[in-house]
């Protein structure tokens, strides 16, 4: 809902807008799925991918 919001408002007043969503929670290993970890080993590899993404930009 946020992102769409701001894409709205961001095409109401012209600008350009963009949104890198990211989450932590994965079910790849339902056998060994732990609900508070929210996949915590991948943040450090999802920011990396970001910021490649950003610096190409």
């Amino acid at each position: 809902m946020e992102c769409s919001a701001l894409g709205a408002c961001a095409q109401f007043r012209k600008v350009d807008f963009a949104q890198i969503l990211f989450t932590g929670d994965t079910l790849a290993n339902m056998d060994n799925y732990d609900r508070r970890n929210w996949g915590r080993s991948s943040y450090s590899v999802g920011l990396e991918i970001g910021a490649k993404i950003l610096i190409q930009v």
